[in-house]
């Protein structure tokens, strides 16, 4: 380890358990490819990017959770995963 690992630690506790979760997580990820139990894909942070926003004025779509690039509010909403009802024949 280097004294700026330890640095790290101190300085940004958070960015620095992020950074070990990532290594321990791809450690594992070629242990089980060494194995031949793993996929060909790495593990991937699918829960943090599928998270999709839209904004309650515009209707603009993003990644951002809080501020609308469009109206520079923060009007944005997180959109659900089930599709939306479609209209009747009266609406």
């Amino acid at each position: 380890m280097s004294i700026i690992w330890t640095l790290r630690k101190l300085v940004d506790p958070i960015a620095h358990r992020e950074a070990q979760a990532a290594q321990e997580r791809d450690r594992k990820h070629a242990r089980r490819q060494g194995l031949g139990e793993g996929g060909d894909t790495p593990p991937t942070a699918t829960a943090e990017t599928s998270r999709r926003f839209e904004c309650r004025v515009c209707g603009h779509r993003s990644a951002d959770e809080e501020y609308c690039p469009r109206c520079l509010a923060a009007t944005m909403v997180e959109l659900s995963d089930e599709p939306e009802p479609a209209a009747g024949p009266g609406g």
